[in-house]
């Protein structure tokens, strides 16, 4: 399964696939805990893209988001849709779902938290390099960052910075939401 494709129409660009984007619209709801999940124009988006997907898209997107421990997030797009739009989902594609968020939801004890989330990042990044790269934005951001973040403090300070932030990243994180 691509991970993209491209498009027809000039200029020749790569979009993601249906179910990637499907699973992006799903994540986007709940990927910050500082925005409201059920915003009508997200939700709307996943009616769209279940829309327009036939069912043996959605079975390739149901195991993409099983594989990747994705299946929470997932159905809980999917019911909300249900319930604002009565969007049709074969029961089967709901049934697999819930299935593997019941057994995901035993064994990960930090799936509320925002290093759940990060977490699911990893899952979904294509290799170590990648994933090396998340994790160094996370522990190491931008000395711009941190001065833009702590206004008052000049460059000297960045050393000290950089352990305030880690240390109230490392709180925020293992929070659970």
């Amino acid at each position: 399964m691509l991970n993209s494709i491209p498009l027809s129409t000039p200029p020749r660009a790569l979009v993601l696939n249906p179910q990637y984007a499907l699973l992006l619209a799903c994540m986007h709801r709940l990927g910050n805990s500082n925005h409201d999940k059920n915003m009508l124009k997200w939700i709307y988006d996943i009616h769209l893209l279940i829309l327009n997907m036939p069912t043996r898209e959605l079975e390739l997107f149901t195991e993409l988001a099983n594989k990747k421990d994705l299946s929470t997030v997932c159905l809980d797009g999917f019911e909300r849709t249900q319930e604002l739009f009565h969007t049709i989902i074969p029961s089967s594609i709901l049934s697999s779902l819930s299935q593997h968020a019941a057994t995901a939801q035993k064994t990960n004890r930090f799936r509320k938290s925002q290093l759940g989330l990060i977490i699911d990042d990893l899952k979904l990044l294509p290799g170590w390099t990648a994933k090396y790269k998340l994790i160094i934005e996370h522990v190491f951001p931008d000395f711009e960052y941190l001065l833009s973040k702590y206004p008052n403090k000049g460059k000297v300070w960045i050393p000290l910075l950089w352990l305030h932030h880690l240390g109230s990243a490392l709180y925020k994180r293992l929070t659970l939401r």
